[in-house]
């Protein structure tokens, strides 16, 4: 059922030999059958909804789940518990509770306001914040063809880290919203005034219950198995821009938040107030009494219809809605504007395409292969991945207004993708946006955009709302509309392909949900029964799920000489709704005997030792060399490792072993290196980070053909342990990661490097933000070292400073640019691991 095989391939699959007698089943129908049987999700019911007026009064039909049934469902499974929180605490970044930290909704002030006004008739009262998204699809292809409207829920009540994730099921679908065209209505207004109606009449019987449930509140079972009186509320709204507008009932000229009008939504700092629901209600009463003419209202930013939460306890929809990461920044300012900038014939034009062709690859980092002017169809994936590598891209030819233009988006870019921001980071935040504002002229200036342009665009008005929805509901990542563009496909799209496509297909499409939702819940049963359920997938930085097999077919094993094996102390500095203080520990670095480690803490300054963090990750290696019994020639060769006799020579003459290595000596080889790194203290709500260390020459098919290009990767080892943040680290380029031959492994038997060396590096640029470095060279000859593998800290992104480039260099998807070029950007955008560490280290004064 969950493989996507059709009923007649099942019943193909049921009755092959590999299945007869083995399953209870004879067919497909027998399957369907005892799946009817399984319990399944909240009941489905079918309301009549009548739109206009008599003679045209028409029906339409709503298909909708009973809300509470769906919040008992989330807030009673058991799977959750673990991630469920029945109060809302307060997070600070010290003891003395002087700076808060934003992150999951009940660290913010919703809750808490929420808690202290529930509790004057209810002491005892526990909140569910709802969160509800919306998000119209087509499911078919052809113009005018059929959509649909999912409306789904979730609660606040959950991490964010689960309820993002579709396979831990922590969003439920509620009901589709009727889709009614009207394309007998010839007035335009009346026609969008019919839809808007109709749409607010479905959300209004959908959420019905809670009128009644969010004052008096309703006995509910809780994933810890205790019972207790909910009071569910609905907090925050997700729905792209239309949607925001439609369902505020704000006409797209203004703000849907707040009163701005479309001719100052371009100032900065806004002024304009929030939209209040008593004067938002009374406007529109007025316009149904026929106190006010229907441009009249619009004059107020108000749409011509009664909205769905007028009637709902606590709610005002204009407060509810969250930023909206992807259409607003990732495919909005970003895509939208700046990636059409540097289109332009003026700047960067068509060579922009061949720079990201060329650009160094980095794990975790997408490589265009074939440019990005020929992908037809941009996602929030691509958009995100072009994110990582823009800078770079641009910052040699745009003239200096421009270039700061765009450090500053991605700082507040990289800022909303954050899963925890302090007070002091929501301020930064701020500073950006305003840099941003105090820049956005010079687009105008050169011709990019039109006079004005800002007023036009509400995605960069939207903005301003950010630091408000912050303080209010978290950080904007608990929120972002891709969940709700992943579930229609898993709400819309592909159950409407199971349907036979006649008139009836609303009625199959539900049947599918609950036979899926019903293997699902059986599944989870057997699951709790046996001991069988998974832990919550690790994340890498860009969201992505870690493979349990890392590659190659490796098994990899903890190395035994690692940085830090130990867990570091971060201070829990939390006060929860019963003002109960959770002290944590400081900070401790575990002493592993390690003799290297004890040679680079003794380099340590104590004082900045306890004040400064530095990366210490868990290293491993394959449990067996990639490759065995490789000779130095072909290291030399393959690897481009050129100094390595001499320099293994030179280290075995260090620890007293005379007689030097040749070319015949062969060694033991790994191509990958990994660098698992826990949650920054600092940021202890981001996901843990592992960096994958790549060191393989390219591989040729029997005819010649390139099979897998080489990779050489840049990483950051420690180089001056004396210095204070960046500059404790050198770049180098790792072309082998190996041990020495058999007969002197035991003079030197750890893991060692061979990288081809970078300068320290420079002061950041006062525009662009990013280190420079180059390549060490003496008389002409690129300078290499051997470094322990325990040695490197961290991975990162060498781009080239294109330029610098010779005018002759080709650019192409081959291009190997870190030979090629000279000069180079450390570009920290690369990962968001590796950006917070570099702000992190700026925003400390060196002890």
């Amino acid at each position: 059922m969950r493989t996507g095989l059709t009923n007649a391939a099942r019943d193909i699959h049921l009755q092959s030999p590999l299945y007869v007698g083995r399953t209870p089943w004879k067919n497909n129908k027998q399957l369907l059958e005892d799946i009817d049987k399984l319990l399944h999700g909240p009941s489905w019911h079918i309301y009549e909804m009548v739109t206009g007026g008599d003679p045209k009064s028409r029906t339409s039909f709503l298909f909708g789940r009973d809300i509470l049934d769906a919040i008992r469902d989330l807030i009673g499974n058991p799977r959750f518990r673990a991630h469920v929180r029945y109060a809302p605490e307060r997070h600070y970044t010290t003891k003395d509770k002087t700076t808060r930290l934003y992150g999951e909704m009940w660290s913010a002030n919703w809750w808490w306001r929420m808690q202290m006004l529930i509790q004057v008739h209810d002491k005892f009262a526990t909140i569910i914040p709802l969160i509800v998204f919306t998000d119209k699809t087509n499911l078919t292809t052809v113009a005018g063809g059929i959509q649909a409207y999912p409306v789904m829920v979730s609660i606040g009540n959950i991490s964010k880290d689960i309820r993002r994730k579709p396979s831990m099921h922590a969003t439920v679908l509620l009901g589709y919203l009727p889709v009614e065209e009207f394309k007998d209505v010839g007035d335009e207004k009346l026609r969008q005034r019919l839809k808007g109606e109709l749409r607010h009449r479905a959300m209004e019987k959908l959420l019905e219950p809670l009128k009644k449930a969010s004052k008096e509140g309703v006995l509910m079972w809780c994933a810890d198995g205790r019972q207790r009186r909910a009071y569910p509320i609905l907090a925050a709204y997700i729905g792209d821009s239309p949607e925001q507008h439609d369902m505020a009932c704000s006409v797209r000229s203004g703000c849907p938040v707040c009163t701005t009008l479309k001719e100052n939504r371009g100032t900065y700092p806004q002024n304009a107030p929030l939209r209040q629901k008593s004067e938002v209600l009374l406007t529109i009463q007025k316009w149904k009494d026929g106190l006010l003419s229907t441009d009249k209202l619009r004059e107020h930013g108000l749409k011509p219809w009664w909205p769905f939460w007028a009637n709902l306890p606590y709610v005002n929809l204009g407060d509810c809605l969250t930023p909206d990461l992807l259409h607003q920044l990732y495919k909005g300012l970003f895509w939208t504007h700046l990636m059409e900038w540097i289109k332009e014939p003026e700047l960067l034009g068509k060579s922009a395409d061949a720079r990201f062709k060329s650009m160094p690859r980095a794990h975790g980092m997408r490589h265009f292969t074939r440019g990005i002017y020929s992908i037809s169809q941009w996602t929030g994936r691509e958009t995100k991945e072009m994110l990582k590598q823009f800078l770079p891209v641009v910052a040699d030819d745009l003239v200096d207004k421009l270039v700061g233009l765009t450090r500053s988006l991605l700082d507040f870019i990289y800022y909303a993708h954050s899963a925890q921001l302090s007070e002091i980071e929501v301020q930064e935040m701020v500073v950006s946006l305003a840099r941003f504002h105090e820049l956005k002229g010079i687009a105008e200036d050169l011709g990019l955009e039109k006079n004005g342009w800002s007023n036009e665009t509400i995605k960069l008005h939207m903005l301003s709302h950010y630091e408000r929805s912050i303080h209010e509901y978290g950080t904007p990542d608990g929120y972002n509309s891709e969940t709700s563009e992943y579930l229609h496909i898993e709400f819309a799209k592909t159950p409407f392909k199971k349907t036979n496509k006649n008139r009836s297909y609303m009625q199959q499409i539900i049947r599918f949900i609950q036979r899926q939702e019903a293997i699902q819940l059986h599944r989870a049963c057997l699951e709790d029964l046996h001991g069988q359920f998974a832990p919550v997938p690790t994340v890498d930085s860009s969201g992505d799920d870690l493979d349990d097999n890392p590659g190659e077919g490796d098994n990899v094993d903890g190395m035994g000489n690692n940085l830090n094996e130990g867990v570091w102390g971060v201070e829990d500095n939390t006060e929860t709704e019963a003002d109960v203080d959770i002290e944590g520990s400081d900070a401790e670095v575990e002493d592993l005997g390690d003799d290297l480690l004890k040679m680079n803490l003794a380099k340590e300054p104590v004082a900045r030792l306890q004040a400064v963090f530095y990366p210490q990750p868990k290293q491993a290696l394959p449990s067996h060399p990639t490759r065995e019994g490789v000779t130095g020639l072909e290291l030399i060769n393959l690897y481009g490792a050129s100094d390595l006799i001499q320099l293994t020579s030179r280290l075995l003459e260090k620890h007293n072993y005379r007689q030097p290595l040749n070319s015949a000596n062969t060694f033991s080889v790994y191509h990958k290196l990994y660098l698992d790194h826990p949650p920054l203290p600092f940021a202890a709500s981001e996901a843990p980070q592992r960096d994958v260390i790549r060191a393989y020459p390219a591989t040729k098919t029997t005819r010649g053909h390139v099979k897998r290009i080489e990779q050489f990767d840049t990483v950051l080892f420690l180089d001056q342990p004396e210095n204070f943040g960046i500059y404790r680290y050198r770049a180098g380029r790792v072309r082998l990661i190996f041990t020495l031959p058999p007969h002197v492994h035991s003079v030197f038997p750890q893991h060692l490097a061979y990288v081809e060396l970078f300068t320290p590096f420079g002061k950041a640029n006062d525009i662009h933000g990013m280190h420079t470095t180059s390549h060490l060279q003496f008389e002409g000859k690129r300078r290499a070292a051997l470094i322990p593998v325990t040695d490197i800290a961290l991975a990162c992104h060498l781009a080239p400073r294109f330029k610098s480039l010779p005018e002759d260099t080709v650019l192409t998807s081959r291009s190997d640019l870190l030979d090629e070029g000279t000069k180079f950007y450390l570009n920290h955008y690369h990962a968001h691991h590796t950006r917070q560490l570099i702000e992190y280290w700026r925003h400390l004064k060196p002890v």
